[in-house]
């Protein structure tokens, strides 16, 4: 039988590594983790955020700089993250800040 608030199994290979969104709109953008720190690398900014994970399969991000813009509204949002499914080499992830919410997949780049 299975629950709907089952944790996935193998969360642990998406505590490192580089990542890309599947979505299409978002398909430009690298992200880079390790234990501590996210990078996202896009065409026209970077983001860089400390990194902690909070359980198994949850883990928030806190953006602390926005390379070239040092006022960006970005600055200090702490986002909590759920990997919600695995499926082979990327996870379906549920991104909350406030009342906001965003679903998407993320997968891993092999190097």
């Amino acid at each position: 039988m299975s629950s709907c608030n089952e944790i996935p199994k193998g969360c642990e290979e998406f505590k490192t590594g580089k990542f890309t969104y599947t979505d299409e709109e978002y398909s430009n953008i690298i992200i880079e983790r390790n234990d501590s720190l996210q990078i996202e690398r896009a065409p026209d900014y970077t983001i860089m955020s400390k990194i902690e994970w909070v359980s198994e399969c949850t883990y928030t991000i806190e953006c602390y700089e926005v390379a070239n813009k040092p006022n960006d509204p970005r600055i200090g949002t702490k986002l909590t993250v759920d990997i919600l499914r695995i499926e082979d080499d990327k996870y379906r992830y549920d991104a909350r800040v406030g009342e906001y919410s965003q679903k998407g997949w993320i997968e891993k780049i092999k190097e």
